[in-house]
Order: structure tokens, then sequence, then C-alpha cells
């Protein structure tokens, strides 16, 4: 179901960003915070996808439903605080209610479920550098996502484009996803299991880099936060790659 939804709208957004107030849950603006959701939810269908091709165990798979249960229940909690800018008389708008809800419910249902089946698995355990960097990129990415959150109109001055109060907690949502990816990631300590999530976390950043530099029109020109911006993407990419080379060639036959 994430993957199906990931990929649908990932795409349409991509597509017709400029359009949402046509077919979405409400009306996205300006277009760069539709196209870097696209980016978002394309990049986590294909993550899905390829978890649902490849992966093989409960292992494969376990740390991608934490990162997706927090931002799922952002989405809910942010659409409760500004019901008033939803579209309620569409049901696409009662689908994303409905449907992040359900994410939250069943992604809890398959922790406690896959918990009680496989007990716990003995962890191949990843060098101190690698659970340092994991650490100090949950902390970075969480202390960015905590305050756009709970204080969007203050912190949204900080971001590149314009956000209003519900896109910053939905942008938050995102990078909240980073955030605890990489702090579960460095608790649970098992470089197997942080395989698939790293893949697709690459992926996910990659598609942020390439469509917002697409529609880098909506960044001011020499801006500094602009240039944070994509600097941070970029180490992002390349820090995940290296890390997914560094557990590659532990076990070559890893996704």
């Amino acid at each position: 179901m994430v993957a199906l939804v990931g990929l649908l709208t990932g795409t349409v957004l991509l597509l017709a960003p400029g359009t949402t107030a046509d077919y979405f849950a409400w009306s996205i603006s300006p277009a760069q915070t539709a196209v870097f959701m696209g980016a978002g939810y394309l990049g986590t269908g294909i993550t899905m996808l390829i978890g649902l091709l490849l992966a093989r165990t409960w292992r494969d798979g376990r740390l991608i439903i934490p990162p997706i249960l927090a931002f799922a229940a952002t989405m809910v909690v942010a659409t409760l605080l500004h019901a008033d800018r939803f579209l309620w008389d569409r049901l696409i708008t009662w689908l994303w209610l409905g449907l992040y809800t359900l994410i939250v419910l069943g992604g809890l249902v398959v922790l406690r479920v896959e918990r009680r089946n496989h007990g716990s698995t003995t962890p191949a355990p990843m060098q101190s550098g690698e659970r340092a960097a994991l650490l100090v990129v949950g902390l970075a990415t969480a202390g960015a996502a905590i305050p756009l959150f709970l204080l969007p109109t203050a912190v949204a001055k900080l971001w590149p484009w314009l956000l209003t109060p519900l896109t910053a907690r939905v942008v938050a949502g995102w990078v909240g996803v980073a955030a605890v990816l990489a702090m579960v990631s460095a608790l649970a300590n098992d470089y197997v299991a942080l395989r698939l999530p790293l893949v697709g976390w690459t992926i996910t950043v990659v598609l942020f880099l390439v469509a917002s530099a697409v529609n880098r029109g909506e960044f001011a020109s020499g801006d500094v936060r602009s240039v944070v911006y994509f600097v941070a993407l970029g180490l992002s990419v390349a820090g995940s790659i290296w890390l997914l080379l560094r557990i590659q060639r532990r076990r070559p036959r890893a996704i």
C-alpha cells in the first residue's frame, strides 16, 4: 500500500506541481513544495517496491518501519492542526487522512507481530565511526525537523523557499524521516538491516536534489539558505553512498 501510494502521489506531484488546487487534498504553494513532496513520495514508493521484490526476511525491512511510522504520525497531526486548509469535500482528502492513520496502526501491528514471531536477531555490528556518523546525522536532522514542526512560522524563515505553517510541518516530516532512520539504525547496530533503507534514502535524496535543481527558479539566487540546502543534500547522498559501499564490501550479496 505504501509503495502504491508513494509511486502514484509522487508521480502526480512531480508532473503537475502547479495545479494541486485542482486535484490534491489542499492547494500547495509554491510549486517547489509540491515538487519536494513528490520527490519524497516517489523515493518512498521505489524503496518499498525494492523491499517488496528483494527483501527476504524481517531483518531486511525492519528499519524502514520506524521512519514511515514517524512520518505518517506527523502527517496526521499536521492535518488535524491545519484542518481548515484541507478540501474536505474531496475524496482525496479523506483518503489522505485515512491512509496515514491506517499506516500508523498497520505499522504498529507489523512491529508487534514480527517481534513476537521472530524475536531478536543477532546483529552484525557496525564500526564505531559508522555509528557515530549516523548519530551525528540523526541529531542534526532532528535539530532541524523538531523546531520546524513545533514553531513553523518562525523557523520557516530559515528555509530556502516560502513555506506556510502547514507545508513547514509537512517538510519537517520528511526531514524527520532522516532523523528517525539515522538514529534507529545507529541504535540497532546491524549493517545487514541497514542495507535496504540506506539504498532507499540514497534514491530519495537524489530525487530531492534533481527535482529541486530543475525547479531552482523558486530559490533565491546566491541566498545562503539555498546553498546550505543543496550542500546538505549533496553531503547526505555522499554519506549514504560511502556507508553503503562499506556495507557492500562486508557483504557482497547485499541489496
